[in-house]
């Protein structure tokens, strides 16, 4: 469903869209809650079990490269920094978003202070970061490609399941 929401906020951006909107609500509502999982989801969801550092995540990158890529239940290194990549964008996407919508007196935060930060550039931010996370998610798509066929495992089902063959 994030997913979709993310590809229906991106393909509605023109001309104050109303599903666009409500597309970004979705998307806002799904970072809460990956936040939520993430503190107290089941092990493998938790931050505390897949957050490495980015060291960890390009020597991950280049194992898989050569082919021996160490194996990992839950997220690999590469995984985890792309999650939490793609989870931070999206939260920074909606907050920008949100703002402007309360500098037009519309949204969850108009009429309040908030909407007193709104500028040009806040604008430009929310499309640049809107473009960039199609490349963040081509990149997560070719990853998942990628350690699917190195590992000989269906990531995408895990994806969806939340199971993964050890």
């Amino acid at each position: 469903m994030l997913a979709a929401a993310v590809i229906t906020a991106w393909l509605t951006s023109e001309d104050d869209n109303p599903l666009h909107i409500w597309s970004g609500y979705v998307v806002g509502s799904w970072v809460i809650f990956r936040i939520i999982w993430g503190i107290a989801g089941p092990q493998h969801a938790r931050f505390s079990d897949f957050v490495r550092s980015p060291r960890a995540a390009l020597d991950y990158l280049k194992s898989l490269y050569q082919g021996h890529p160490q194996s990992y239940t839950g997220h690999n290194p590469a995984g985890g920094l792309m999650t939490l990549t793609l989870l931070g964008l999206l939260g920074i996407q909606v907050a920008l978003g949100l703002i402007m919508l309360a500098h037009h007196g519309e949204g969850i935060l108009a009429d309040t202070a908030i909407a007193e930060l709104y500028s040009h550039d806040l604008k430009e931010g929310h499309e640049f970061i809107g473009n960039a996370m199609l490349l963040l998610i081509a990149c997560h798509l070719a990853g998942v490609a990628i350690s699917s066929w190195r590992h000989r495992e269906n990531l995408v089902k895990a994806m969806i399941t939340g199971r993964k063959s050890s």
